[in-house]
């Protein structure tokens, strides 16, 4: 694969895992869907497991840094990261609570 300038510029712009690196939010992005899917080997996780998941998470980690970081409220975070493509939300015709799964990005 050769690579140029234009293949680099799509990458950076269109590319979920490529955008994803360049965040400020990067570490808590990736640490935090790693733990909760790739280290617990699931596929799909349902919403309310997910956001009780990410705001112990986000506790731990404003106590473990003793900063005021990540304010906002997990629901915030993970709908914010399925519009960009990290995690996908959807609704199983069982319930009306959402499940997440992670993207290929």
């Amino acid at each position: 694969m050769k690579i140029n300038y234009d293949r680099l510029k799509f990458h950076i712009t269109r590319n979920a895992s490529v955008r994803l690196l360049g965040r400020d939010t990067a570490p808590l992005i990736i640490s935090f869907l790693h733990r909760a899917f790739k280290e617990n080997n699931r596929i799909t996780i349902s919403g309310d497991e997910l956001i009780s998941a990410l705001s112990d998470y986000l506790y731990f980690l404003r106590e473990h840094n003793g900063e005021d970081i990540y304010r906002g409220a997990a629901e915030v975070y993970l709908e914010k990261w399925a519009n960009e493509g990290y995690i996908r939300k959807y609704h199983t015709s069982l319930s009306d609570i959402p499940v997440f799964e992670l993207t290929p990005a």
